[in-house]
């Protein structure tokens, strides 16, 4: 039996897709996709990522845009066209956090947001960046997909008002890269002065590797290599996206 448009709002309302964690910015303007003739309900889905990164010559899709779409889609598609998806990207509506901050208030119906972002209000979301936990992707989604985890989102609703829908990584493992030597072993971060992700588990990690953490939001990462000197570096940690 159809779910009534009206059911379908209500289940969607404060929902909120997570990732862990951004891409690289470049310019792109928000995308407001004009709402369906027959449309009785809009809803809002935003997040801080631009919808293509250029690689080269290539322009490839953003992972983040990419699952908005395919949530637009299903949504659209599902209500029979009743219930229209606006998409908004490249922090049109501010930065992670921010975006993450206004769906809980419920100025906005869903986002995309980084676990980094969703621990300042449950810190135990922190299992998931745990360095090396994981073996591969598929180890990870089988833990993803299994008891512990499903529990732990059903917590985070009932602690934060925030459902989680659906979950994505960002398409790999915590890998290292930088402007002033290669990094073998543990010792070669050493002094490093790192950005990485405002979550007291990255900063943790990479302070006990003898590195010098900076969190700092991925949109800032190019001011600040601007801003500071001596031996800086724009090493980030990749990780799963929630």
């Amino acid at each position: 039996m159809k779910k009534k448009p009206e059911k379908l709002l209500a289940l969607l309302l404060t929902m909120v897709i997570l990732f862990i964690y951004q891409s690289v910015p470049v310019a792109a303007a928000a995308e407001k996709p004009a709402e369906s003739k027959t449309a009785e309900y809009s809803i809002s889905i935003a997040c801080s990522s631009t919808e293509y990164t250029t690689i080269g010559t290539n322009a490839v899709m953003n992972f983040n845009y990419a699952a908005q779409l395919a949530f637009k889609n299903y949504v659209e598609s599902a209500s029979e066209g009743k219930i229209a998806v606006n998409i908004y990207t490249n922090s049109s509506l501010g930065n992670a956090s921010e975006i993450l901050l206004q769906c809980m208030q419920g100025v906005i119906e869903c986002s995309t947001a980084g676990d980094s972002d969703l621990s300042n209000y449950y810190p135990n979301i922190q299992v998931f960046t745990i360095p090396y936990a994981f073996e591969n992707r598929a180890e990870f989604y089988e833990f993803l997909d299994g008891a512990y985890s499903q529990n732990m989102f059903d917590e985070i609703a009932k602690s934060t008002g925030v459902k989680i829908i659906a979950a994505f990584d960002n398409g790999g493992f915590r890998n290292f890269s930088n402007n002033i030597h290669q990094i073998h072993t543990a010792d070669d971060l050493k002094g490093l002065k790192i950005r990485c992700m405002q979550s007291a588990s990255y900063i943790t990690t990479l302070e006990t590797l003898g590195a010098v953490p900076t969190g700092l939001a991925l949109l800032s990462t190019a001011n600040g290599s601007s801003r500071w000197t001596g031996k800086f570096t724009t090493c980030y940690v990749r990780q799963f996206n929630l």
